[in-house]
């Protein structure tokens, strides 16, 4: 799978070409081995390919790089004939050039020096001779919290004295109590502190010079945020359009192709850490690799049907393909592939967003009015009297939304995100819009129908005592009716999309209503089923549907809800 997914992204990435500087160091930077292609998922993962030529002398090189790459993620390759022997991640510290900002900073960039330092409100003239550990080094220098103690500088800034040589003495100074510094002759206004990097370097057999390398991974800080924004036009057409917000909290970005992915993710350990990215010792990263493993398996079969919104999804097939989408003539196959909308040529920096329109386009629509009516049998599937007031149920509010059914005629699924629905400069509502693949229809709430009234009530028609014994347990089989009213108070016509959820089996529905089984609870007594009907209501018409139902109940006196 990474083979083919490396290929195709590969084969989407416009040829780069990478100019190779001599330089007597085999050290590679960022801006020669830069990120060329970059496919970002929704739920904040990455999957990155850097190219570039490196620095090679005497078949060994060294890349100032080392991505946060999830486990088994991370692959390194060149062309022919060269060979790539060898690579192997490590710490070490490289001095850094930065500019004074503090009393510490000056201090330490002049070492050697003859200053005068006012400390607790009296002055001294010496040679500074530093200290140990620059207060300032602490401070910055990057600390692996993975790291044993051993490894971690063990000593505080706020011990750590200015050591200044007076008349063939050594004073020690508490840096927190000096308050001015003076320094004789010319200072120097930058130092350069030891900070700890982290490194990849490398053998290459039968290389020599400047060589080709690409290196490819997936890691997370870097995502991307859909939204929609849908424009109601004529009546039945609008005017839909997405965009993207790249989110990048991972690495710098330069003239970079990303694709934004629609689909189905599933990269089993992007909660582990590569060991290669030196984050975690060996036994902690057993402990991420058997900790991943048992949430996956409690988890099986949770999240597979809807494209999530900033989740994991699994439940795809293996052999899936990556397909390229341009804009506005998007491609794809199948709704089962994970399709990418490209935005060639991006420059972001770590830590920065950016915002793009992604695609538009005009859809068809139809207006709605959708009842949810839950079950109210206050049986659960198991035949068991449930705890709830019949009256308050009864009673209770039934909410007629009006909704948009889109009609997705393009070439692509969307994605779930939210979605703003305006008419001309008034804004209608924000919604979720839910995963829809191609050739299907989506709905999307605007508001509340207060014009459309609805109420429901149902009656035990017959019960038959001791009707079946299921596993030693006797059970009575309950028939019953409901009827659901609507009145459209409305100056115009409405159509009406109602779905009922019922526990049991639908015996018959009126007016054309389907029903169908569920494979909620599919091993219960009672089975669990939907009616779902579609009509016209005229403007100030009153409707019924009646529906009837079987349900099994433990058998034994009624309790009174009341």
């Amino acid at each position: 799978m990474r083979l083919k997914i490396a290929t195709i992204l590969l084969v989407c990435v416009t040829s780069f070409a990478f100019s190779f500087q001599d330089q007597s160091s085999s050290s590679t930077s960022d801006k020669e081995f830069r990120p060329v292609s970059v496919a970002a998922f929704k739920n904040g993962l990455a999957f990155v390919i850097r190219n570039g030529n490196v620095k090679v002398e005497d078949g060994k090189g060294q890349i100032d790089h080392v991505p946060a790459s999830t486990l088994g993620t991370l692959w390194i390759a060149t062309n022919a004939p060269a060979v790539l022997e060898e690579v192997v991640a490590f710490r070490h510290k490289e001095p850094r050039v930065r500019s004074v900002a503090s009393l510490s900073d000056l201090i330490q960039a002049n070492v050697g020096k003859t200053v005068t330092v006012t400390y607790n409100n009296k002055e001294y003239t010496g040679e500074v001779l530093g200290w140990g550990v620059s207060p300032d080094e602490l401070k910055t220098e990057p600390v692996d919290e993975q790291s044993s103690e051993d490894q971690r500088p063990q000593v505080t800034p706020a011990v750590k004295p200015v050591l200044l040589r007076i008349s063939g003495k050594v004073m020690a100074l508490n840096h927190s109590s000096i308050s001015g510094v003076e320094v004789a002759g010319d200072p120097s206004l930058t130092w350069s502190p030891l900070v700890e990097q982290k490194s990849l370097r490398f053998r290459i057999k039968n290389a020599s010079g400047s060589v080709p390398l690409s290196m490819e991974y997936l890691e997370k800080g870097l995502g991307w945020s859909p939204s929609y924004l849908i424009e109601l036009k004529d009546k039945n057409t609008a005017q839909l359009t997405m965009q993207a917000v790249l989110i990048n909290d991972a690495e710098n970005l330069e003239h970079t192709d990303v694709f934004f992915v629609v689909g189905f993710p599933n990269f089993k350990y992007s909660e582990v850490h590569s060991p290669m990215a030196l984050q975690e010792s060996l036994a902690k990263l057993m402990t991420s690799i058997n900790g991943t493993l048992g949430r996956l398996q409690g988890n099986a079969l949770a999240n597979q049907s809807n494209d999530s919104y900033g989740f994991t999804v699994s439940g795809m097939t293996e052999n899936f393909w990556l397909q390229r989408a341009e804009t506005p003539e998007l491609a794809g196959d199948s709704e089962e592939d994970l399709f990418l909308y490209s935005r060639p040529d991006v420059t972001l920096k770590t830590g920065e967003r950016a915002l793009y329109n992604v695609f538009s386009s005009l859809v068809s629509y139809d207006e709605v009015y959708d009842w949810e009516v839950s079950d109210n049998s206050r049986v659960d599937e198991s035949g068991n009297y449930q705890e709830q007031s019949s009256k308050a149920t009864r009673k209770s509010h039934e909410t007629v939304w009006h909704s948009l059914r889109l009609k997705n005629n393009s070439k692509f699924p969307w994605t779930t995100a939210p979605a703003l629905v305006v008419h001309g400069t008034n804004p209608i509502s924000q919604e979720l819009l839910s995963y829809t693949p191609k050739a299907a229809s989506g709905y999307l709430k605007l508001t509340i129908a207060s014009d459309i009234h609805a109420d429901r009530d149902e009656n035990e028609i017959t019960r038959v005592k001791g009707a079946t014994r299921i596993t030693g347990t006797t059970y009575d089989a309950v028939t019953a009716e409901g009827t659901l009213r609507v009145h459209n108070y409305k100056t115009t016509a409405a159509t009406l999309h109602v779905v009922k959820d019922v526990v049991g089996e639908v015996l018959s529905a009126s007016n054309g209503g389907k029903s169908h089984k569920t494979t909620k609870e599919i091993e219960a007594v009672n089975p669990h089923s939907t009616i779902e009907w579609e009509i016209p209501v005229k403007a100030g018409e009153e409707i019924e549907l009646k529906y009837r139902y079987k349900i099994f109940v433990h058998s034994g006196p009624v309790k009174n809800p009341e």
